[in-house]
Protein backbone atom coordinates (compact mmCIF):
# COMPACT_ATOMS: atom_id res chain seq x y z
CA UNK A 1 0.00 0.00 0.00
CA UNK A 2 3.14 2.47 0.79
CA UNK A 3 4.42 1.68 -2.55
CA UNK A 4 1.48 2.44 -4.30
CA UNK A 5 0.85 5.61 -1.99
CA UNK A 6 4.80 6.81 -2.78
CA UNK A 7 4.12 5.88 -6.64
CA UNK A 8 0.89 8.09 -7.16
CA UNK A 9 2.83 10.99 -5.14
CA UNK A 10 5.77 10.73 -7.83
CA UNK A 11 2.99 10.49 -10.69
CA UNK A 12 1.44 13.84 -8.80
CA UNK A 13 5.33 15.43 -8.99
CA UNK A 14 5.65 14.67 -12.10
CA UNK A 15 2.38 15.76 -13.85
CA UNK A 16 2.90 19.06 -12.03
CA UNK A 17 6.31 19.24 -13.54
CA UNK A 18 4.68 18.95 -16.61
CA UNK A 19 2.34 21.69 -16.25
CA UNK A 20 4.74 23.78 -14.94
CA UNK A 21 7.09 22.97 -18.02
CA UNK A 22 3.78 23.69 -20.13
CA UNK A 23 3.21 27.04 -18.60
CA UNK A 24 6.80 27.93 -18.58
CA UNK A 25 6.91 27.34 -22.64
CA UNK A 26 3.43 29.50 -22.86
CA UNK A 27 5.24 31.92 -21.02
CA UNK A 28 8.57 31.89 -23.29
CA UNK A 29 6.55 31.84 -26.17
CA UNK A 30 4.44 35.32 -24.95
CA UNK A 31 7.55 36.82 -24.71
CA UNK A 32 9.11 35.92 -28.12
CA UNK A 33 5.84 37.14 -29.43
CA UNK A 34 6.28 40.24 -27.77
CA UNK A 35 10.03 40.54 -28.20
CA UNK A 36 9.26 39.70 -32.37
CA UNK A 37 6.16 42.09 -32.29
CA UNK A 38 8.81 44.70 -31.53
CA UNK A 39 11.34 43.17 -33.54
CA UNK A 40 8.55 44.00 -36.79
CA UNK A 41 7.90 47.47 -35.11
CA UNK A 42 11.24 48.62 -35.60
CA UNK A 43 11.82 46.75 -38.75
CA UNK A 44 8.57 49.39 -40.02
CA UNK A 45 9.67 52.33 -38.35
CA UNK A 46 13.13 51.91 -40.45
CA UNK A 47 11.47 51.24 -43.19
CA UNK A 48 9.34 54.35 -43.16
CA UNK A 49 13.16 56.35 -41.72
CA UNK A 50 14.40 54.99 -45.29
CA UNK A 51 11.97 56.30 -47.57
CA UNK A 52 11.46 59.37 -46.00
CA UNK A 53 15.38 60.03 -46.47
CA UNK A 54 14.99 58.52 -50.09
CA UNK A 55 12.36 61.55 -50.08
CA UNK A 56 14.95 64.27 -49.78
CA UNK A 57 16.41 63.22 -52.88
CA UNK A 58 15.24 64.97 -55.44
CA UNK A 59 16.30 66.87 -58.23
CA UNK A 60 16.36 70.21 -56.69
CA UNK A 61 18.04 68.73 -53.26
CA UNK A 62 21.39 66.57 -52.80
CA UNK A 63 22.47 64.28 -50.12
CA UNK A 64 26.35 63.26 -50.67
CA UNK A 65 27.75 59.76 -49.90
CA UNK A 66 29.16 61.22 -47.11
CA UNK A 67 25.86 62.78 -45.51
CA UNK A 68 24.05 59.12 -46.34
CA UNK A 69 26.86 57.25 -44.55
CA UNK A 70 26.66 59.88 -41.35
CA UNK A 71 22.91 59.38 -41.55
CA UNK A 72 23.07 55.36 -41.60
CA UNK A 73 25.53 55.57 -38.52
CA UNK A 74 23.28 57.62 -36.13
CA UNK A 75 20.27 55.33 -37.43
CA UNK A 76 22.27 52.46 -35.90
CA UNK A 77 22.66 54.61 -32.62
CA UNK A 78 18.90 55.41 -32.25
CA UNK A 79 17.81 52.02 -33.54
CA UNK A 80 18.14 50.97 -29.30
CA UNK A 81 15.28 53.44 -29.09
CA UNK A 82 13.05 52.54 -31.53
CA UNK A 83 13.52 48.66 -30.84
CA UNK A 84 13.50 48.78 -27.42
CA UNK A 85 13.20 45.70 -25.31
CA UNK A 86 13.40 43.03 -29.22
CA UNK A 87 17.12 44.45 -29.03
CA UNK A 88 18.22 42.71 -26.15
CA UNK A 89 18.05 39.14 -28.44
CA UNK A 90 18.14 40.15 -31.77
CA UNK A 91 21.04 42.32 -31.92
CA UNK A 92 22.68 40.93 -35.28
CA UNK A 93 19.65 40.75 -36.78
CA UNK A 94 18.38 44.02 -36.35
CA UNK A 95 21.88 45.21 -37.64
CA UNK A 96 22.06 42.75 -40.97
CA UNK A 97 18.65 44.02 -41.56
CA UNK A 98 19.37 47.04 -41.78
CA UNK A 99 22.98 47.84 -42.58
CA UNK A 100 23.97 49.15 -39.65
CA UNK A 101 27.91 48.84 -39.23
CA UNK A 102 27.36 49.63 -35.55
CA UNK A 103 24.86 50.51 -32.73
CA UNK A 104 26.82 51.97 -30.79
CA UNK A 105 25.11 54.65 -27.92
CA UNK A 106 27.72 57.08 -28.38
CA UNK A 107 28.92 58.39 -31.54
CA UNK A 108 31.59 60.84 -32.77
CA UNK A 109 31.68 62.97 -35.73
CA UNK A 110 34.78 64.64 -36.91
CA UNK A 111 35.28 66.68 -40.25
CA UNK A 112 36.43 69.34 -41.49
CA UNK A 113 34.70 72.93 -41.68
CA UNK A 114 32.14 72.85 -44.59
CA UNK A 115 32.12 69.39 -44.57
CA UNK A 116 28.35 68.92 -44.13
CA UNK A 117 27.93 67.99 -40.63
CA UNK A 118 24.97 70.56 -39.70
CA UNK A 119 23.07 69.82 -42.53
CA UNK A 120 23.42 65.60 -42.43
CA UNK A 121 22.52 66.33 -38.71
CA UNK A 122 19.62 68.15 -39.57
CA UNK A 123 18.57 65.59 -41.80
CA UNK A 124 18.27 63.03 -40.05
CA UNK A 125 16.70 64.98 -37.09
CA UNK A 126 13.70 66.15 -39.54
CA UNK A 127 12.99 62.60 -40.70
CA UNK A 128 12.82 61.13 -37.10
CA UNK A 129 10.40 63.88 -36.06
CA UNK A 130 8.07 62.61 -38.83
CA UNK A 131 9.03 58.96 -38.69
CA UNK A 132 9.34 57.50 -34.53
CA UNK A 133 6.55 58.22 -32.12
CA UNK A 134 6.87 59.82 -28.98
CA UNK A 135 10.80 60.68 -29.78
CA UNK A 136 12.62 63.23 -28.21
CA UNK A 137 15.59 65.07 -29.17
CA UNK A 138 18.16 67.79 -27.79
CA UNK A 139 20.78 69.38 -29.54
CA UNK A 140 23.42 71.57 -27.39
CA UNK A 141 25.27 73.60 -30.12
CA UNK A 142 28.23 75.61 -29.95
CA UNK A 143 26.78 79.35 -29.72
CA UNK A 144 23.12 81.27 -30.00
CA UNK A 145 23.46 81.47 -33.75
CA UNK A 146 24.89 77.89 -34.45
CA UNK A 147 21.31 76.48 -31.68
CA UNK A 148 18.94 78.67 -33.37
CA UNK A 149 17.66 81.20 -35.73
CA UNK A 150 17.21 80.97 -39.61
CA UNK A 151 20.77 79.68 -39.97
CA UNK A 152 21.17 77.76 -36.59
CA UNK A 153 20.38 74.01 -36.48
CA UNK A 154 16.40 74.59 -35.51
CA UNK A 155 16.09 76.35 -38.75
CA UNK A 156 18.12 73.55 -40.81
CA UNK A 157 15.43 71.10 -39.53
CA UNK A 158 12.53 73.66 -40.14
CA UNK A 159 13.52 74.57 -43.72
CA UNK A 160 14.08 70.74 -44.40
CA UNK A 161 10.87 69.45 -42.62
CA UNK A 162 8.62 73.00 -44.32
CA UNK A 163 10.93 73.51 -48.16
CA UNK A 164 11.54 69.92 -48.86
CA UNK A 165 9.19 67.20 -47.39
CA UNK A 166 6.57 69.42 -47.21
CA UNK A 167 5.42 69.24 -44.06
CA UNK A 168 4.25 72.44 -42.08
CA UNK A 169 5.71 73.32 -38.82
CA UNK A 170 6.19 76.36 -36.77
CA UNK A 171 9.27 77.23 -33.80
CA UNK A 172 8.43 77.85 -30.41
CA UNK A 173 10.60 80.07 -27.93
CA UNK A 174 13.62 82.68 -27.97
CA UNK A 175 17.46 82.75 -28.20
CA UNK A 176 18.14 80.69 -25.76
CA UNK A 177 15.83 77.91 -26.37
CA UNK A 178 14.14 76.95 -29.38
CA UNK A 179 11.94 74.14 -30.07
CA UNK A 180 9.95 72.36 -32.74
CA UNK A 181 6.83 70.13 -31.91
CA UNK A 182 5.14 68.16 -34.43
CA UNK A 183 1.87 65.95 -33.04
CA UNK A 184 2.12 62.45 -34.10
CA UNK A 185 -0.68 59.75 -33.64
CA UNK A 186 -2.04 60.42 -30.78
CA UNK A 187 -2.16 63.00 -27.82
CA UNK A 188 0.84 60.44 -25.85
CA UNK A 189 2.83 61.08 -29.63
CA UNK A 190 4.30 64.49 -29.37
CA UNK A 191 7.58 64.26 -30.95
CA UNK A 192 10.29 66.87 -30.00
CA UNK A 193 13.57 68.83 -30.91
CA UNK A 194 14.53 70.95 -28.38
CA UNK A 195 18.16 73.54 -29.37
CA UNK A 196 20.18 75.09 -26.87
CA UNK A 197 23.28 77.10 -26.80
CA UNK A 198 26.15 75.81 -25.47
CA UNK A 199 27.60 78.97 -23.78
CA UNK A 200 29.99 80.46 -26.24
CA UNK A 201 29.59 84.06 -27.50
CA UNK A 202 29.24 84.94 -31.23
CA UNK A 203 31.69 86.53 -32.97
Amino acid sequence: MEDVIKARAVLDEYRHAQMACRTLSRKEEFKLMLESSGLEYGHRIFHLVNETFSRLDTDGYYRSPMQRKIQLIICGGVSRFVYGKAMKNNELEIQDYNGFESIDRVIGLTMPRRGGKTESVAQAIAVFLLCIPRIKMIAIAPSIRAAGGDSGLIGHVRRILVGILGYPVNRIGGKKDETILIPGNGPDDIRQFHSYPGGAADK
